[in-house]
C-alpha cells in the first residue's frame, strides 16, 4: 500500500485519493460513497463507520467486506479494477440516498464492541 502525504485530485473532482488521514469521519462525512476494493480483509472498521454515517459502498467480495453490503452499495470481485470502474459508475447513476438508507440500517446490526472482543479473543488464543 502507498500512502502519500499530499492529496491526490483526479480529473473532473469526481474522486479524491487523500491517502493516510489520522481521522476519516469527516471525508467520509463529505463523501457519497465509501469504496474499499480489499484483497483480503477482516470485518472492515472503515465500511461499518461508513455505514453507521449512512454512505453507500462499494467493496470486493472477500470475507469481512461481502458481509457489510445488502442493498446499500455493489460488490466486486477482487482484483478486477474494470468490475469496480463499472461499479463506481454505476454509482454516479443510482439512488445514493437510497443506499444511505440501507447502510444505516445495517449499520444497526453491527455492535463494535462485540467485534473487538471476538477479535481479541482470537489474538489471546
Amino acid at each position: 500500500m502507498v500512502f502519500h502525504n499530499e492529496p491526490i485530485f483526479f480529473t473532473k473532482n469526481i474522486i479524491n485519493y487523500l491517502g493516510f488521514v489520522d481521522d476519516v469521519r469527516p471525508y467520509i462525512l463529505k463523501s457519497n460513497c465509501v469504496v474499499l476494493p480489499s484483497y483480503r480483509e477482516g470485518l472492515s472498521h472503515t465500511l461499518i463507520e461508513a455505514l453507521a454515517m449512512g454512505k453507500p459502498i462499494i467493496t470486493t467480495d472477500v470475507p469481512g467486506c461481502r458481509e457489510v453490503i445488502d442493498r446499500n452499495g455493489f460488490k466486486v470481485p477482487a482484483q478486477n479494477v474494470q468490475a469496480l470502474v463499472e461499479a463506481m459508475s454505476q454509482m454516479l447513476n443510482s439512488d445514493i440516498k437510497e443506499f444511505g438508507l440501507n447502510s444505516l440500517k445495517l449499520a444497526q446490526q453491527f455492535d463494535i464492541r462485540s467485534v473487538n472482543n471476538e477479535t481479541l479473543k482470537i489474538y489471546e488464543n
